[in-house]
């Protein structure tokens, strides 16, 4: 096991997102001396190699990876702490890269440095149980869904998430009135994107494929799941181009499948696929249909 000080030198590069985030609070909770970097998962294969890693004595990549696997190579400082199942091939404690699906990216994280300090960040728990709740998609508590939309509020406000960690390094959560009005006002928008939402019904599968959206995917994906019968939904993100996919089959792994066939990764009911030009979707989207016809009855429409 790797020595590690709390007074060293430490690059956190983390997820753009609340999980990835909040990693980065756990550490920013351990080591003082300590700079923050976040990727989108199409960017970290393009990022890592430009980082100066004598600059640190260790970079923590938490809840996310290259696709690109021997860019974990590049330096022996790194400490991997992340949950995606595509990740599984990554996992060896010896190179201090550790993968566990059971939980979340910011979870693993303070399990981590809680063991390895002999230390309890207690006061992170229902901080980290909010963000667990939401990135596993288990909702336990109904809170974790509205709490996830904070993220979005201070991402707002700045890009690099430097307010966001600064929100919550104590892991209080009590909402502050400016968070209590935003999440107001989200209720009433979030009321008009699904009611306005443009769907493409697949003709085969208990499936849809919304054309166009640049918030709340997550959630139109769950209710539409929810509330229309739905066994897959594809959203596709006007903004980026890149496609969420959602499900509710227990023998349809999509992040392993997309990953397969180049197409995208990520977990087994929540992946995404890469930017696709608007004229290749219908054929993309038909390869998927067919391949899900054929392998996985449960989700064929009935005749």
């Amino acid at each position: 096991m790797r020595v590690i000080k709390k007074d060293d030198r430490i690059l956190s590069v983390s997820h753009l997102d609340a999980d990835g985030v909040a990693a980065q609070i756990v550490l920013g909770n351990v080591f003082k001396n300590i700079e923050y970097i976040n990727y989108q998962f199409v960017k970290i294969d393009e990022g890592l190699p430009r980082l100066n890693f004598s600059l640190y004595d260790h970079v923590f990549v938490t809840d996310i990876y290259p696709s690109y696997h021997k860019l974990m190579d590049l330096s022996d400082k790194f400490i991997l702490l992340d949950h995606h199942e595509t990740a599984l091939p990554l996992h060896c404690p010896a190179k201090m890269r550790f993968v566990d699906i059971a939980q979340c990216g910011a979870a693993l994280t303070k399990l981590f440095v809680e063991n390895y300090f002999k230390m309890k960040l207690s006061h992170l728990d229902k901080f980290i149980f909010h963000i667990n709740d939401y990135d596993l998609w288990i909702h336990a508590d109904p809170f974790s869904r509205k709490f996830n939309f904070i993220y979005d509020m201070y991402r707002r406000i700045n890009k690099n998430m430097s307010e966001y960690r600064k929100r919550y390094m104590t892991g209080n959560i009590n909402l502050t009135p400016e968070e209590a009005d935003y999440l107001a006002s989200i209720d009433r928008d979030y009321k008009a994107v699904y009611d306005g939402l443009d769907i493409m019904e697949f003709e085969h599968i208990k499936g849809c494929f919304v054309l166009s959206a640049t918030k709340f995917l997550n959630e139109l994906c769950h209710d539409l799941m929810n509330n229309n019968g739905y066994l897959i939904v594809f959203i596709r993100n006007t903004d980026t181009g890149h496609i969420s996919v959602r499900h509710k089959m227990p023998s349809f792994n999509a992040g392993e499948f997309l990953t397969k066939h180049n197409l995208g990764g990520g977990h087994k009911f929540a992946a995404g696929m890469s930017a696709i030009e608007p004229a290749d979707i219908p054929k993309k989207l038909l390869t998927i249909e067919k391949f899900l016809y054929v392998n996985f009855p449960e989700i064929q429409k009935s005749l």
